[in-house]
């Protein structure tokens, strides 16, 4: 209704809407009793002949939510002002001037969370990576779609930490989704924790949720961030509500997605991170893994420390004549490399192997010459691997009087050395 002391002529209703709602052509449209025309610059303008004391513009305007997708999703209900205020001249004075009252109303919008595939079939293996593995067939990027038996990490005894999958989107992302598929002949996942990080080293989140063939996030578990983490809390005899909650001694866990979603944000993708590793439980020199020195009757135990550290778990060693007395290997020593003959004892290696020592009773080390290093490595007789198999699979190794099994170290059929309490 025209509210002003002039009627009006060469009139326009102008309508000034929020930065993210816009009148798109060809999906909006404006249908009024008076005929006009619509403008659109950075308002909306529509315009007609005149406005009289006794004219009413009644109008229905459809607008669209962010149509340039530039608004920051997940903000969900969002209240929102639109004004109005008619423009014009008058018979007497040709200059555009306002007339009457700016007229606003008050509207609630929804901004929806994005729920786009992420796309992780198309992902590279560097892009997965884990606490650890079984073995070569189940490493982490086996928990892509259609990738086999999944990721499976060792069957661990008494670790105090729990095993992961991270994901590396190489540039960083929103996850809104999570899909699950069950693993036939494995373990699921029962509950999880999510986490994420932008370096991949320092992860933060404290998001637990239970797994199901689809997880949609709250508000408080979307994330935005490069790296994304599954942490296992829980495990079960079958994925979703069906599942009962077992001990992950009991078996082989299996994780397979079949999706995340979310969207990605705008910029270059980075290339895949080279200094995560995912160590392989039947390779001794990244798992629990055992020795003996048949000359000096001395036997070695190494283990993954259970004191998670920011980078990577750290190896421990130990040396033990008789099963009663055990004695920690020097902090820089990284793995075992073996019984080198040619010393008559046991050797070991620091990190990337800079630097080799050799004992024969298991405390005192001496550091080896470097030009005797490649023999010693070439020859010695490597430690014994004792991977992540639960109980019913892992066969006992026997060294004279000595048995590795699933639960420790035996001596004389007596147990000496729990791997429940080892490696703090």
């Amino acid at each position: 209704m025209n509210e002003s002391t002039q009627e009006v002529n060469a009139a326009c209703a102008r309508i000034i809407m929020p930065q993210y709602l816009k009148y798109v052509d060809g999906a909006n449209n404006l249908i009024a009793n008076i005929t006009g025309t619509v403008t659109v610059l950075g308002h909306l303008d529509y315009c007609f002949d005149f406005l009289l004391f006794t004219d009413i513009l009644e109008a229905n305007l459809t607008i669209t939510v962010d149509p340039d997708g530039e608004m920051p999703p997940g903000l969900g209900q969002v209240k929102a002002t639109t004004l109005l205020r008619v423009v014009g001249n008058t018979a007497t004075d040709a200059t555009i001037k306002y007339f009457g009252k700016t007229a606003h109303v008050v509207y609630e919008v929804n901004v929806p969370d994005v729920s786009d595939p992420l796309g992780l079939g198309g992902l590279m293996a560097c892009q997965f990576t884990a606490s650890a593995s079984l073995d070569g067939s189940t490493l982490p990027e086996m928990a892509m779609p259609g990738s086999g038996g999944g990721w499976s990490p060792p069957v661990t005894v008494g670790a105090s930490w729990k095993h992961y999958i991270t994901i590396d989107f190489l540039k960083p992302a929103r996850v809104t989704r999570i899909d699950f598929e069950e693993v036939t002949g494995k373990l699921s996942i029962k509950t999880f924790r999510l986490q994420y990080s932008q370096s991949g080293i320092v992860f933060s989140g404290d998001c637990q949720r239970d797994a199901s063939s689809q997880v949609v996030l709250p508000a408080e578990c979307i994330f935005e961030a490069r790296f994304f983490r599954i942490l296992v809390e829980t495990v079960s005899d079958g994925l979703g509500q069906g599942g009962t909650v077992v001990g992950a001694e009991t078996g082989i866990l299996g994780v397979r997605f079949v999706e995340w979603y979310g969207a990605y944000k705008d910029g270059d993708s980075a290339s895949c991170a080279t200094n995560f590793q995912t160590r392989l439980s039947d390779k001794p020199e990244q798992w629990r893994n055992v020795a003996y020195d048949t000359a000096n009757k001395v036997f070695y135990i190494c283990d993954i420390s259970v004191k998670r550290e920011v980078k990577d778990p750290k190896m421990v060693c130990l040396s033990s004549p008789d099963g009663d007395t055990w004695n920690v290997l020097p902090s820089y020593v990284t793995r075992l490399v073996g019984f080198y003959e040619s010393y008559g004892g046991m050797c070991a290696a620091s990190k990337a192997d800079s630097a080799v020592v050799c004992s024969r009773d298991g405390k005192r080390w001496n550091i080896m010459p470097n030009v005797d290093h490649a023999d010693i490595l070439a020859n010695a007789v490597p430690p014994t691997a004792v991977p992540g198999l639960p109980e019913s699979e892992l066969q006992a190794t026997n060294f004279e009087t000595w048995s590795v099994d699933f639960t420790g170290v035996s001596k004389d059929g007596t147990l000496r050395a729990r791997w429940a309490n080892c490696c703090s």
